[in-house]
């Protein structure tokens, strides 16, 4: 919910009905449906947030992690979840789009992949908060410096 709500602040247009968090809460029929539409409205964010992260942030996002000392194998969610959050950044404050190639696809091959990669992207951007925003910051003075560059 944290990750959604994060997503869904910086692109409103993802919900798929008006959230209620009560009723997330009180409503227990139709997980599935409801998983579904999560991860849909997720992917959808992230989709829409791309075109405000330069392309090389993912390496970017991936080299300060290690930098970091973060290990190999969780290097992925929390380089994810750093472009995800300077992205957010940039359109929240009225960035313009930095380009507007998709760049590379990310994410699973079928729902259970997505659920997990998305899983572990939102329990890094939970549990490594100060991590990731410590990064965020870290990557995020050279998206400013490039967009500054082209003025």
């Amino acid at each position: 919910m944290p990750l959604w709500r994060a997503v869904y602040e910086a692109t409103p247009a993802i919900a798929l009905t008006c959230p209620s968090p009560h009723l997330e809460r009180v409503r227990v029929r139709d997980l599935e449906v409801r998983l579904y539409r999560r991860v849909v409205e997720i992917r959808d964010g992230v989709l829409a947030l791309r075109p405000f992260a330069p392309p090389d942030l993912r390496d970017r996002a991936r080299e300060a992690a290690l930098e970091s000392g973060v290990q190999t194998d969780r290097v992925n969610p929390v380089a994810e979840a750093v472009c995800f959050e300077v992205a957010r950044r940039v359109k929240l404050r009225g960035g313009p789009a930095v380009h507007a190639a998709p760049g590379d696809p990310t994410g699973g091959a079928d729902l259970d992949s997505e659920v997990r990669i998305l899983e572990q992207v939102s329990m890094t951007w939970r549990k490594n908060s100060a991590l990731i925003t410590e990064l965020a910051d870290r990557v995020d003075v050279h998206v400013g410096e490039k967009a500054e560059g082209r003025r």
